[in-house]
């Protein structure tokens, strides 16, 4: 079930119904950080996949998030203060956990691919895309069990690599890091 809270923003419940009454097994959010996820719309494709999109605009809670740094800094001037999500498929597989990803047709967008395989990345010594740039992208990385402590991708670099954004994970940890955000879900 997806709904929204004036108070909340955008969340939803696994579970089942008896009779008439719903019984949640599992909630959680589905806002991030400063942003608020909300006034959700969903349907149904006729392939019978839900598909839903909602509006974002930065939340006005500071409070609620534990801030080690300013998360806007590397985006400000570059972004509008309010914008619609892109649509996203939700599946719910056998396992019960609720799986979001970007809608499959958005692939129809996408223009000027570049693909890197097979790279070796030493400890403390960054390694740079080559001929990637813009601030509109898509990245498809996977990482095979990093040995390292700590191993990251750093988003939304200005030119030398200075004001990015750094997606962080490493052998220790079971949940990435965001910038200042710990996402509410554990890798497998």
């Amino acid at each position: 079930m997806l709904c929204i809270s004036h108070q909340l923003g955008c969340r939803y419940y696994l579970g089942g119904f008896k009779e008439e009454d719903c019984l949640p097994a599992h909630h959680a959010l589905m806002n991030w950080a400063r942003w608020d996820f909300f006034a959700l719309e969903s349907l149904l494709d006729p392939d019978g996949l839900r598909v839903m999109w909602a509006w974002c605009t930065q939340s006005k809670r500071h409070a609620e998030v534990d801030r080690e740094r300013d998360v806007n800094a590397p985006m400000r001037g570059n972004i509008q203060p309010a914008i619609e999500s892109l649509p996203r498929e939700l599946n719910l597989p056998k396992d019960g956990t609720l799986r979001i990803r970007p809608l499959r047709e958005l692939g129809q967008l996408r223009s000027n691919q570049t693909q890197e395989a097979n790279i070796t990345i030493k400890d403390d010594a960054p390694y740079a895309l080559k001929g990637t740039s813009g601030d509109t992208m898509e990245l498809e990385i996977t990482f095979m069990v990093p040995s390292s402590s700590e191993l990251g991708v750093r988003v939304l670099c200005g030119e030398g690599g200075n004001n990015s954004f750094t997606i962080t994970t490493g052998s220790m940890r079971k949940t990435p890091t965001v910038g200042y955000v710990k996402p509410p879900f554990e890798l497998n």
